[in-house]
């Protein structure tokens, strides 16, 4: 993880002078702790570091996650309330995804927790419930009105890392 973000930072440093920071500071360890109690799950350690080296991004940023804001800890725990609440309310009991190997059948997991945000409501996300083949941390592309779920990396640093431009 260190090792992404060193490469995420040193791109960084490339941008003029004047402009916006792409990355927002680290998260505190209150705004983790609530993240979790939020979840009802412990964040894979890895993840936990890079929140602890940068919270996110500020909602609309993308660069250089081609489209993606990179959520910060509090932006997670509301975009999965988002999801929790139409999991409750029954909204997605008759919709089935249509998933790669290893990635759950589900139209939304609960354990699928948002890395990032399109701002359309589509996601990557950690899946901390893969289904057998799969692994916990991988992350995958959750569309909202798409039945694809795709892997998209094993994990949120192999993620981070292609983010770097050139």
């Amino acid at each position: 993880m260190a090792a992404a973000w060193a490469r995420l930072d040193a791109w960084r440093r490339t941008l003029p002078a004047d402009a916006a920071e792409p990355f927002r500071g680290p998260a505190s360890d209150d705004d983790l702790r609530a993240l979790e109690a939020g979840l009802g799950v412990a964040l894979p350690e890895a993840w936990r570091a890079s929140l602890r080296l940068h919270d996110g991004q500020d909602a609309g940023r993308t660069e250089p996650f081609a489209g993606e804001t990179l959520l910060s800890a509090r932006q997670i725990l509301a975009q999965w309330s988002i999801w929790r609440d139409l999991v409750v309310r029954g909204d997605l009991a008759d919709c089935e995804g249509e998933p790669e190997p290893g990635i759950r059948s589900d139209w939304y997991n609960l354990k699928w927790i948002p890395l990032t945000h399109n701002g359309s409501g589509d996601h990557l996300c950690v899946d901390l419930d893969p289904d057998e083949g799969g692994r916990i941390g991988q992350v995958i592309r959750v569309w909202h009105d798409s039945p694809e779920r795709e892997l998209v990396a094993e994990g949120v640093g192999e993620w981070l890392a292609r983010g770097v431009p050139g």
